[in-house]
């Protein structure tokens, strides 16, 4: 619906109603997934040694995904939980910048950049948070990737969120920009383990079946066999 309003807003298509079918992908590949085998070494903690809690943005690093405006809200949150690990996952222009700022802030022990894995549901099993800061998305995959795997999600109100993330139930939506509200969800989520728990459950429980991949080829058959039906019978009327 989201979508469809911002389509419609934009002068693309009509009052007649838009077709939508979900972008499908496997949602079997992140239910119940196991962490990365070399998880410590991506964490950077000694062998043997408890997981930490581990907040992952799964984005590639560019402006619009603004991992730097971001990094300012880390601080407070990484001085009240300092075994915490942010893990960024992707690579982009910006990755020496981050590397920089994350010194620069006195934080660079605690963000690991992982760059490009091809292994996105090991990292979310690892990971206790999923967060996005983009000011500018359609449906991120990577959040519902993160729902499907069980983990809640803290992201700024982008268009078509709250069809798949239901706010303080399977996760947390911010107005966009706010990066103090931002901040103070994350710390709230990271400092409240019950909190974490109810969500990943309810995170575990959202139903995104429609999102199956599976259902993505029949869905679109079905609509260019209805545009066909119709297109016939319009032809016939006006014959």
């Amino acid at each position: 619906a989201g979508m469809q309003s911002g389509c419609l807003d934009n002068g693309i298509g009509s009052g007649v109603p838009h077709a939508i079918i979900p972008s499908g992908f496997d949602l079997d590949r992140f239910r119940n997934a196991p962490d990365p085998v070399d998880w410590e070494a991506l964490l950077d903690v000694a062998p043997g040694s408890p997981k930490p809690l581990v907040i992952l943005m799964m984005a590639a690093l560019e402006p619009r995904k603004r991992h730097l405006r971001l990094m300012d809200t880390l601080p407070l949150l990484l001085a009240a939980h300092p075994e915490t690990r942010i893990v960024f996952a992707g690579e982009g222009p910006l990755a020496d910048e981050v590397r920089a700022k994350a010194t620069a802030l006195g934080i660079g022990h605690s963000i690991k950049l992982v760059g490009y894995r091809c292994d996105p549901e090991r990292l979310i099993a690892l990971s206790d948070i999923s967060i996005l800061s983009s000011g500018q998305e359609g449906l991120r995959r990577c959040i519902l990737q993160s729902i499907v795997g069980g983990k809640p999600t803290v992201a700024f109100d982008l268009p078509g969120l709250d069809a798949v993330v239901s706010n303080g139930v399977n996760g947390l939506i911010v107005p966009m920009d706010d990066w103090d509200g931002f901040g103070q969800d994350l710390m709230t989520l990271a400092g409240d383990a019950d909190l974490r728990n109810s969500m990943a459950n309810s995170a575990a429980a959202t139903d995104l079946s429609h999102w199956d991949w599976r259902q993505m080829g029949p869905l679109t058959n079905a609509l260019y066999q209805q545009v066909l039906t119709d297109k016939g019978s319009n032809s016939q009327a006006v014959a």
